[in-house]
């Protein structure tokens, strides 16, 4: 579904690099988060200064900081804003979620510029129940969570549809993982019923999901590999290899991109040290990938895995271990490491960096490996 026109699409990825440029060094306070991030991140979202009205924040917070379409009663939605450095909860929402629904309003956004949660008023209970959707500045999908708040899809009600997808999204990528799950337990009754499939069990449902969705076999040898590692230009950047994946692809070292280099785009596939290329058709099986590679070395790290010593939970765990269970969203690799799960839950930037460190405590140098990014 396209509700958008490419030019507003292309205006919200450019305002999301220039925030992340603007978040360094980090808003001091609230102003200036709303200052530096998140005004102008609702202006490429095609509000103009009459499209806002904005709160007093040096009175008593009575109301949102931010009334959206204020002078369209269908479409108006708030947003509370936080400092940067505030770390979101659902009991910031409160005021603001009560607020939008005494003014029988739907939507209300929680941010502090880096983290943006979304709540639906439709939705009967406590706010936490109410939340709909988190989306984190720099994640591959913010620019998809914030065309669904432009103006245009507002107006058109087309963030009902975004959220509706979202919310399937993570009910079938938990559902379907795990064998005790009513979705697996419903396949797996219509699946008896067929001839010859009368001893199909969970397990087996779960691993074709789990097969059906891993990482994509290597093109085929059969013909010759494009070469895309790139000579070094003049100023040390990349040089493009041309038409090796299709239109306009960049190649880079793995781990070498900024968050401004990487949000917003689209990984097409990643060269190996051997020259094989693997189609990647999400970043966040790049993760996966390193992980496969990792275990092919003898000095693949203890288990379980940590992308750092102040991680809370693991890079890389067994299925079922008190650790995986701490990961957001866990993936299970293909067979033959079907017991094993691996953290996906990060921006495309965060994810090129996990690998690259899972990479080097394998003993691979992450600069052997090259990332093709579509910029078509």
């Amino acid at each position: 579904m396209q509700v958008y026109k490419e030019p507003m699409r292309d205006q919200i990825a450019t305002a999301i690099a220039e925030a992340l440029q603007a978040s360094r060094p980090a808003p001091s306070n609230e102003q200036e988060t709303c200052f530096r991030v998140i005004d102008p991140l609702l202006r490429s979202m095609g509000y103009g200064y009459q499209d806002i009205k904005v709160q007093d924040r040096d009175k008593a917070k009575e109301k949102p900081d931010y009334s959206i379409l204020p002078d369209a009663p269908d479409h108006t939605w708030f947003l509370e804003a936080k400092a940067w450095s505030v770390t979101l909860a659902d009991e910031h929402a409160i005021q603001a979620v009560n607020y939008a629904n005494t003014q029988g309003k739907r939507w209300v956004v929680l941010s502090n510029g880096r983290e943006w949660r979304l709540y639906d008023n439709h939705i009967l209970g406590t706010v936490d129940v109410k939340l709909a959707c988190i989306s984190k500045l720099g994640d591959e999908a913010f620019g998809a969570f914030l065309e669904s708040l432009s103006k245009l899809s507002i107006q058109q009600q087309k963030l009902e549809d975004f959220v509706r997808n979202e919310r399937l999204y993570t009910c079938l990528s938990s559902q379907i993982t795990r064998s005790d799950s009513d979705v697996i337990k419903a396949i797996v009754k219509a699946l008896r019923s067929v001839p010859g499939l009368s001893t199909v069990g969970a397990s087996d449902v779960v691993g074709f999901w789990r097969d059906y969705a891993s990482v994509p076999t290597p093109i085929s040898s059969a013909g010759e590999i494009p070469s895309i590692y790139p000579s070094e230009c003049a100023d040390g950047e990349a040089a493009v290899a041309p038409n090796a994946f299709g239109d306009s692809p960049l190649s880079y070292s793995l781990g070498s991109r900024s968050s401004v280099d990487i949000t917003g785009t689209k990984i097409k596939s990643l060269v190996m040290p051997d020259g094989s290329v693997l189609p990647v058709p999400r970043w966040n099986q790049l993760i996966v990938h390193a992980a496969l590679l990792a275990l092919k070395q003898d000095e693949m790290p203890t288990l379980p895995f940590f992308m750092s010593a102040k991680a809370k939970s693991p890079l890389v765990a067994r299925s079922g271990s008190p650790e995986s269970k701490r990961m957001r969203e866990p993936m299970t690799l293909p067979a033959p490491h079907g017991e094993l799960v691996v953290e996906s839950h990060f921006s495309a930037y965060d994810l090129q960096r996990a690998s690259a460190t899972l990479l080097r405590a394998a003993g691979i140098d992450p600069a052997t490996l090259q990332i093709v990014i579509d910029s078509s």
